[in-house]
């Protein structure tokens, strides 16, 4: 019975491991959403060349997990709307 409610646990566990760690690589390692903007063939679609895409993407996920920084998305424009969206998800954080 023991061995069965520590089987469980570590299960539980991993399960969270798996969830955060899925969240957190994006967030915290930038170079695997970097390594996408040519997978995905975001120069060719926007029109912007990557250190633009790659800078956007900086300022909006230094704003999430820095505090203190102000919202920006670079050259790209927002709404409000848009930038209450982000503040929301940076309270959630």
């Amino acid at each position: 019975m023991k061995h069965k409610i520590l089987t469980g646990i570590l299960c539980i566990a991993l399960i969270l491991l798996c969830i955060t760690g899925s969240i957190g690589l994006p967030i915290y390692i930038r170079g695997f959403y970097y390594c996408q903007i040519d997978a995905l063939g975001l120069v060719e679609t926007t029109g912007y060349d990557k250190a633009t895409i790659r800078e956007a993407y900086d300022q909006v996920l230094d704003y999430l997990t820095i505090p203190g920084r102000a919202f920006g998305t670079g050259v790209f424009s927002y709404s409000q709307d848009g930038e209450n969206h982000f503040r929301d998800c940076k309270k959630t954080l």
